[in-house]
């Protein structure tokens, strides 16, 4: 039978993985430039294998590629130090005379491997929701899912290459030199608006990224957070809002207060009728903000959660920017978040979160 033949036979049902598996382990042994090139791309490790040699194999001979560039299959063998084990390489070259199908062999390993991580997810929910109860039981499979839909979408080739950006990176520097020096508009700028043009002129708007906010308790974290993420909803930008540090019902005050101009340790204690209606005002508007039609539904583009552990919310962020459209993502605040597991000291724990 042909290669071409073989490979389209082991890539159909499930009979054929421990054969795609060798057929890997040949190719990089006889084309390794060409066939480790593709792995790494991918991140294939030894628990993409089921085959108990493979396992053995894959570290030994990523190993000597990573520090020599050459893959040796006598030097491997030795390498290995058990018998029959250069007999063994030998077999998976001859099934595997060239690497022309390893993106192909990887994945299937890929989809394989993924099938096996959701049958186990399955067994350790049942296992979960009977030892932990429903809601830390929930918890860990938002983060479990979250990590299962990351291999999902870790397609081939997934790197990203200066030819990726070179094109929106010269088109953005063009534009901010049209407006700035042609226009002489000196407010323009590219990223998300942020309500202070001193700011948005120094950073050029709100950039991909992480951005933190310190400063010592009671100094107005919170309120720069809630009056920035007005702004965004204004613009039409969808945010998720992890609220830890109080309730979600708290933290819509603080919205409503904002926009409407009222004071809310007025309002406790006994504010008037108008200035009821200005904090009504207010969520009003935020419901409303970026909306054309102010008459239409109402886009909420704040939404809120009060998620406190770190798989939980690497769930909502993924399903919040799927499904929801939402383009930045608030958390109030670090240092309270609790991780996926125990941690020795908090600080480990702030580390790992």
């Amino acid at each position: 039978m042909s290669e071409q033949d073989r490979l389209g036979k082991n890539l159909g049902a499930g009979d054929g993985t421990a054969e795609v598996e060798r057929c890997l382990i040949g190719a990089a042994l006889v084309e390794p430039a060409l066939a480790m090139g593709v792995c790494e791309k991918r991140g294939v490790e030894a628990d993409w294998f089921t085959l108990g040699e493979c396992r053995e194999v894959w570290p030994a001979l990523a190993r000597m590629w990573r520090e020599s560039g050459v893959i040796d299959p006598a030097v491997l063998g030795q390498a290995l130090g058990r018998a029959g084990a250069i007999r063994w390489l030998t077999g998976c070259m001859e099934l595997c005379a060239s690497a022309k199908h390893v993106g192909a062999y990887v994945e299937r390993l890929a989809a394989e491997r993924l099938r096996r991580a959701v049958a186990a997810l399955g067994r350790d929910l049942m296992k979960d929701a009977a030892e932990l109860g429903g809601q830390e039981a929930l918890e860990r499979a938002e983060g479990a899912l979250a990590n299962l839909r990351a291999a999902e979408k870790a397609s081939y080739g997934g790197f990203s290459t200066v030819g990726d950006f070179e094109q929106a990176i010269v088109a953005d520097y063009e534009l901010v030199r049209q407006k700035r020096i042609v226009e002489g508009d000196l407010k323009f700028f590219t990223g998300l608006r942020l309500p202070w043009d001193v700011l948005n002129v120094k950073y050029t708007g709100v950039k991909p990224g992480i951005h933190i906010v310190a400063a010592r308790p009671s100094q107005g974290k919170t309120a720069i957070a809630v009056c920035m993420s007005g702004g965004l909803a204004f613009d039409g930008v969808r945010q998720l809002f992890f609220s830890v540090d109080m309730h979600p019902r708290l933290l819509a005050e603080r919205y409503g207060a904002l926009f409407g101009q009222v004071s809310l340790p007025k309002l406790n204690f006994g504010g008037s009728r108008a200035d009821i209606e200005k904090l009504r005002a207010g969520l009003w508007r935020v419901r409303h903000a970026g909306s054309a039609d102010r008459e239409g539904p109402h886009p909420d583009n704040i939404l809120i959660s009060d998620a406190w552990r770190v798989d939980r919310m690497v769930g909502e962020i993924h399903r919040a920017v799927k499904y929801d459209g939402v383009r930045c993502v608030w958390v109030d605040y670090l240092q309270i978040l609790s991780g996926d597991r125990d941690y020795r000291t908090h600080k480990e724990e702030i580390d790992a979160v």
